[in-house]
């Protein structure tokens, strides 16, 4: 007589991979939320290398099926083919955006912003809540977030506290001046109101993340003495919005300018689908702050 051992499934195992199934359901599902929607992006923007990549991420990120081994080989296969043709062509997407801003800019500047349609006024509107999302990406948080912001209609005046603005030698030049009058105050007094400035930026190539969000920047501080030291409340504000006339690069792509025409984004102002405001951003220091000459 022959007998058959028969092993048991250990469940710790068994539990240990379908929580990880879930696990990578979960963050497949988030990545194909983003797909779907740079995929109606791309053709909302007449983009269709971008729709296509968006498209064919979709396949790769379906959160279905996950557990069946040929299809995950399928989709791996396919993830290395679109990363190589990514590669050869990952300026086309950028190229299909500038082409359609282009377009809808020369409409403007024939025929009005109430000549816009809703498909061009939708396409402005996902551009700028896009440049919001890429420059989060890009290491641009603060004007990633005052960007955003102007697609959300509310109060005139938004406050951040943040000193992000110390990374500017344009900044920390007009916080040195004022320490030199702090410096000098006279004896006994323990407030000082300094001297508004305003600063500008003529290009954001040095200094891109200060300049980006804050140009141009009315700044303003307060020094009050704390035992040996001056505590400095900074308080700086930029208006948010858009000039009817104006184009801004933001980076070069195969030797060739991304240019944001800005007077497409004031067109949708007027026309009430995005809302300018004063962003203020605040933050403290000590006037013996390392940064600081």
């Amino acid at each position: 007589m022959t007998s058959t051992i028969i092993k048991k499934k250990d469940p710790r195992a068994t539990h240990h991979r379908k929580t990880l199934l879930w696990s990578f359901r979960i963050l497949f599902g988030f990545i194909a939320f983003y797909l779907i929607l740079i995929f109606g992006w791309g053709l909302l923007m007449r983009a269709p290398f971008l729709a296509v990549f968006a498209f064919v991420g979709l396949i790769i990120f379906s959160p279905f099926e996950l557990e069946k081994g040929f299809i995950r080989l399928k989709r791996l296969g396919l993830l290395i083919l679109t990363l190589v043709l990514v590669l050869f062509f990952y300026y086309k997407p950028f190229d299909e955006v500038q082409r359609e801003m282009d377009r809808i800019a020369f409409k403007l500047n024939k025929s009005g912003h109430s000549e816009l349609s809703t498909i061009d006024k939708m396409g402005i509107y996902s551009i700028n809540l896009a440049m919001a999302k890429f420059g989060y990406i890009f290491g641009v948080p603060e004007i990633a977030k005052e960007t955003f912001y102007m697609c959300i209609d509310g109060p005139k005046v938004r406050k951040w506290n943040s000193d992000f603005a110390m990374e500017s030698p344009k900044i920390i030049s007009a916080l040195n001046t004022w320490k030199g009058l702090i410096n000098r105050h006279k004896a006994g007094s323990t407030y000082i109101k300094l001297p508004t400035k305003k600063i500008n930026w003529d290009n954001y190539n040095t200094d891109k993340r200060v300049a980006l969000a804050l140009n141009p920047f009315t700044f303003e501080c307060e020094a009050t003495k704390e035992g040996d030291h001056w505590r400095m409340d900074c308080k700086g504000s930029v208006p948010c919005k858009y000039p009817s006339n104006s184009r801004t690069k933001l980076l070069d792509i195969k030797e060739k300018p991304f240019l944001i025409e800005e007077g497409i984004f004031w067109a949708l102002q007027e026309e009430g689908w995005l809302f300018p405001y004063t962003a203020e951003w605040s933050w403290t220091i000590y006037n013996d702050d390392p940064r600081l000459k």
